[in-house]
């Protein structure tokens, strides 16, 4: 009977290439990354950091080692939110996921973030903080996923442009402060919002061209706050408050002739 034997892997010399299956739904389907970084891997990072990310302020030091502190990309500056606006997830579709967390403006004071990508937005996490009046947001494109954004901060978030032809039918919009403006040059089949949304306090104003910026079968919850239609139509299917004995108004502080219409 022999004695049970220990086997040393001490010295490690076993590879464990991945399966072609593995490889083809790869992000990176060969080693070109890889000998990159091993030829010089603080060039190989400092593209990475360069091509990756929005600098408000460029790196001066790669890499400083000392050991054991390591301090990466020394003297640059990066504001997370503009990576936000002009950076997609997704290099394929150009689509950014948003489902939760919260997203603050907190550059230079009198900066918006342009948004240039569709966005999807799915649940009720999703918050977004202008901070103060002199900051801002612009979504230029779609907002899909039937999802809730909560404006909080006394900035302004417009949702379309004069040039943005996207729907925006099944998001909704919660305003705490500040201001939301509805821009799109809107039509039957373009809307800028279309969810169940909620003004608490601050302002919801239309802006932007054709009579249906809010979608016609929304219902509107006014528990503070002001419905501005500035010079412009809208209907909703449901006007209401969550508290009878307060609730928000709704004016026309436009140039021009303004019809709102409830159920119609």
């Amino acid at each position: 009977m022999s004695e049970p034997t220990i086997e040393d892997y001490y010295v490690e010399d076993r590879t464990f290439p991945p399966s072609a299956e593995f490889t083809a739904a790869a992000l990176l389907g060969d080693r070109s990354h890889h000998e990159e970084a091993a030829a010089d891997y603080e060039a190989f990072w400092a593209r990475q950091a360069r091509e990756l990310l929005t600098w408000d302020h460029d790196f001066h030091t790669t890499l400083e080692w000392d050991l054991p502190f390591a301090k990466w990309f020394e003297g640059g500056t990066l504001n997370l939110t503009q990576q936000f606006g002009l950076r997609s997830n997704n290099a394929a579709t150009g689509v950014m996921t948003w489902s939760g967390a919260t997203i603050r403006n907190q550059a230079a004071a009198g900066t918006s973030i342009q948004v240039d990508a569709p966005l999807t937005v799915t649940g009720t996490g999703a918050i977004l903080d202008t901070q103060d009046a002199g900051r801002g947001f612009t979504f230029r494109q779609n907002v899909l996923g039937g999802g809730t954004i909560t404006k909080n901060g006394a900035g302004t978030l417009t949702l379309g442009t004069a040039q943005d032809t996207f729907d925006n039918d099944s998001v909704a919009v919660v305003v705490n402060a500040g201001r939301v403006v509805l821009a799109k040059p809107s039509t039957t089949t373009i809307h800028a919002l279309g969810g169940t949304s909620t003004v608490n306090a601050g302002i919801l104003q239309l802006a932007g061209t054709g009579p249906d910026q809010l979608f016609y079968g929304m219902q509107l919850k006014l528990n503070g706050g002001l419905l501005d239609l500035n010079g412009r139509n809208g209907v909703v299917s449901t006007l209401i408050s969550d508290t009878p004995t307060v609730a928000g108004t709704v004016a026309n502080d436009g140039a021009g002739v303004a019809t709102f219409t409830v159920g119609g």
